[in-house]
């Protein structure tokens, strides 16, 4: 058969029929589409597989008929065109490999350059669905190349245009959607590029162009919604030039707000009030929009959240009023969607405001108490009751308020279901009222958060339910009820305690300096707030020089003087000098003061604290081996070699650690209250004070159980059993010479051990004390038999007759703490207990 004859059934046929079918489809995936106008909305519909379930069998339908020119007519043009619509079957059914190997197949085999062009223009929106830039970006690459012909460049450029506001690129997606706008010839296309075109100016403060644009939106006539928000944001960019623009703007935001069509956009129209009169620079009238917004809105989180938001911003860059700003965060963060982008921003500073509005209060509360401490007992006394009644008139409007919302819920109760009351002008039941709605929402999610709307929605787990509850009963409200408990709660509070009132007042000394030290860290907090989170340079030099008048003793005084040194110095002021020349005087061997003089002073002795640390660690590796002279002494080579450092608290409590193993628990307990007493800031506190309660554990069982704890006693080590010893001859007497005694023991050590295997030698203790050491002995039990035929050696007896001399044996850990302490009876007594017996 002919071509023509193949090109005519398979284009008048089952081609037209298909691509007609695919009109429909693509008309479902444009109505489906939820445009968000709060940011720049999308150029094009791209399809949710999820939404389209619901016409499988239509897309069934497309690919039979697709495929059947495929398969019957191969030799037709058509051909190319069938197999474009069987990859988007594939992607709008949401099998995209196949939906890729399509189009890849018509852009290798198609000789229809159009064709080609059409396949990859729909394989970068399959990329750009699937939000896989890399793939659209290397798409895109391949395109921007080519030349196509105007239906083809148009669905390019805003296939490109969607790519560039995904990526909120809006210059780059200006400059397509401005190339594609001629183009386009279908009206509701042609003024949704317009409202986007003038939207993107819009953000540029391009007020004239936006306007150009809105203005072109509503010559195409565009669906209602479309239209709405063009109308909207013209306010916002209308050129004010005449004196009766602004009234204008005004009386027309006012007729949208009247308009019926409008009442569930009203807060978005409140909100772009509040943005055109903060636009004119008028704070009060912007803030009052913004509540309305806020009152209005009814189930919109994005939009209530924003309006708080722009509150909170207000607040907080404008009036610099951060408590109010603090609160309107918190509103913000509660109805945010944490995928929102503003979200991490927003809770950063919330978290900020809180530490400081903390601070504030501290400093707020504690100068008013200590004015109230101040005053004599009649004013103070006037003064309080003057609070007493304030809180008094504070309950009664509490139970009017209570009272009132009682009875207004009684009568809300006998109209339910009953509709509008016939003759009043608007509904008095609450499902009537938005803002008793809005009211009542706002109340649930400040008490309970979002929550989901499920059965059992106030329990943690829903396995077990309230059989008992009558769920109708669970509804009613009791008005009568209500008011008495308000009325029995009001006469309990009116019955006021005075007391209370004046126990945090600071009328001690002592509890003055506690407030005024509560006082001064808030204060110097504050400061750091202002200067490091908040930005705030002036409030932050204002914050730390009413510290420096209010605490001039302070102990954070060279920290508030460095400060002021580098706020003034950044803005640039001469007073950094006279900051710099204190922080000289008064605390010139402080860090501050080393940072000033040469501001490379950290980096420069990172690397001395670093070997420092390796030396610390060196000594404590020495005293966890329980070499605890060695270790003592590595300590002093540290202070020696670097006499000021940065782990002197560390050095500290390692000493008093040796001291633990070596010497008496009450020794170890008085230098562990000396290192907690003057070590308060140090992060090793927490560890002195544990071990502090550790030892006076001890020292409570152990005077319990008879034992004494005279601190002139040495802790020795116990573990000797297989430890190398030496054999000891104390001496007594002053200017001896032990020769004799010397010899008779080398005469005995010839007699039993091989030349060289054991040594002999003299050490004076103190003047009337000299050592004579053997060693080295194998183990304790050797020590032991040294020492018994040492006693019983007749030379050694003839040398020593008319001698003071003690014996024992001792390992040579144990000598090294007997020759620090040089306490004879101390060892003599251990040896008594752990050798001799």
């Amino acid at each position: 058969m002919s071509k023509g004859y193949h090109n005519l059934t398979a284009r008048d046929n089952a081609y037209f029929l298909a691509r007609e079918r695919m009109k429909q489809v693509d008309k479902k995936i444009d109505e489906a589409r939820l445009d968000d106008y709060n940011k720049v909305i999308h150029a094009l519909a791209l399809p949710d597989t999820n939404k389209l379930k619901a016409q499988q069998q239509l897309l069934e339908d497309i690919f039979k008929k697709a495929s059947l020119p495929i398969q019957k007519h191969k030799n037709s043009k058509w051909v190319d065109d069938c197999y474009i619509l069987v990859g988007k079957v594939k992607f709008y059914k949401g099998e995209w490999p196949q939906a890729i190997e399509t189009y890849k197949y018509v852009n290798s085999k198609s000789n229809d350059i159009d064709a080609r062009h059409e396949a990859i223009i729909y394989l970068m929106r399959l990329f750009l669905t699937a939000q896989n830039f890399d793939y659209v970006n290397s798409v895109n690459y391949f395109l921007k190349k080519e030349k196509m012909n105007s239906t083809n460049q148009r669905e390019y450029l805003l296939t490109r245009a969607q790519y560039f506001i995904m990526q909120e690129r809006y210059k780059e997606a200006l400059k397509d959607l401005e190339t594609a706008r001629p183009l386009i010839k279908k009206k509701d296309v042609k003024s949704r590029v317009h409202f986007i075109i003038g939207q993107i100016h819009q953000l540029q403060n391009n007020d004239k162009d936006s306007y150009k644009n809105y203005k072109a939106v509503l010559k195409h006539n565009p669906p209602y919604e479309l239209s709405f928000y063009t109308r909207l944001y013209m306010a916002q960019v209308t050129n004010l030039s005449k004196s009766g623009d602004k009234k204008r703007i005004e009386k027309y935001f006012k007729k949208l707000l009247k308009d019926l069509k409008n009442q569930e956009y009203k807060d978005k129209i409140y909100f772009e009030m509040a943005k055109f009169e903060f636009k004119q620079g008028h704070l009060p009238g912007t803030i009052e929009y913004l509540k309305k917004s806020v009152a209005a809105s009814a189930g919109n989180n994005y939009q209530k959240a924003s309006s708080y938001l722009m509150l909170a911003e207000i607040h907080y860059e404008k009036l610099q009023d951060f408590e109010t700003s603090k609160l309107y965060y918190d509103s913000t963060i509660a109805l945010m969607d944490k995928k929102d982008k503003r979200y991490r921003l927003v809770a950063a500073r919330q978290e900020v405001l809180q530490e400081f509005v903390t601070q504030l209060r501290i400093i707020q509360k504690e100068d008013s108490l200590m004015r109230l401490a101040t005053m004599d007992s009649i004013t103070l006394a006037k003064h309080i009751d003057k609070v007493i009644e304030k809180e008094k008139e504070d309950l009664k409007k509490a139970e009017a308020r209570e009272k009132a919302l009682a009875e207004k819920s009684a009568s809300n109760n006998n109209n339910n279901g009953s509709g509008p009351v016939s003759g009043s002008g608007e509904s008095t039941w609450h499902f009537y009222n938005e803002a008793s709605i809005t009211r009542g929402k706002t109340e649930f999610v400040k008490r309970w958060g979002q929550r989901k709307l499920e059965d059992n929605w106030r329990r943690s787990t829903k396995e077990a339910v309230q059989d008992n509850l009558d769920e109708n009963e669970s509804q009613d409200i009791d008005s009568a009820a209500v008011a008495l408990e308000s009325k029995e709660k009001l006469e309990k509070e009116v019955k006021v305690d005075k007391t209370k009132y004046y126990k945090e007042i600071p009328f001690s000394d002592e509890s003055k300096a506690a407030s005024s030290l509560k006082v001064e860290n808030a204060l110097y907090n504050v400061g750091k707030i202002y200067d490091q989170k908040l930005d705030e340079k002036g409030n932050a030099i204002k914050s730390f020089e009413t510290h420096l008048t209010r605490f001039p003793t302070s102990k954070l005084k060279s920290e508030v003087l460095y400060f002021l040194y580098l706020l003034y110095k950044e803005k640039p002021d001469p007073k950094f000098e006279n900051y710099a020349a204190m922080l000289h005087d008064e605390f010139p061997n402080s860090i501050y003061s080393k940072l000033i003089r040469n501001p490379n002073y950290l980096a420069e002795t990172k690397e001395t604290s670093q070997h420092i640390n390796r030396l610390y660690k060196d000594a404590y590796n020495l005293y966890k081996a329980e070499r605890f002279f060695d270790a003592d002494s590595a300590i002093k080579a540290i202070r020696v070699a670097y006499k000021e450092n940065d782990i002197e608290d560390k050095l500290q409590l390692l000493e008093i650690l040796i001291i633990g193993q070596t010497k008496n628990a009450l020794i170890y307990k008085g230098k562990l209250e000396e290192f907690i007493a003057n070590q308060k800031e140090s992060v090793l506190l927490p560890k002195a004070k544990e071990l502090l309660a550790s030892t006076e554990e001890y020292i409570k069982l152990a005077s319990a159980g008879g034992k004494s704890l005279n601190e002139n006693q040495v802790k020795y080590k116990t573990d000797v059993k297989d430890k190398p010893h030496m054999f000891v001859v104390a001496v007594h007497g002053k200017n001896l010479k032990p020769v004799k005694i010397v010899n008779a023991l080398k005469k005995y050590n010839v007699e039993h051990y091989k030349p060289g295997e054991i040594q002999t030698e003299v050490v004076p203790l103190n003047d009337t004390l000299n050592l004579i050491s053997i060693k080295t002995l194998v183990d304790k039990s050797g020590g032991m038999i040294y020492y018994t035929q040492i006693k019983n050696f007749q030379p050694f007896q003839s040398e020593t007759k008319n001698l003071k001399y003690d014996l024992f044996v001792i390992t040579e850990e144990n000598f090294s703490l007997f020759n620090k302490s040089k306490k004879l009876e101390s060892y003599l007594n251990f040896f008594e207990e752990h050798y001799k017996k």
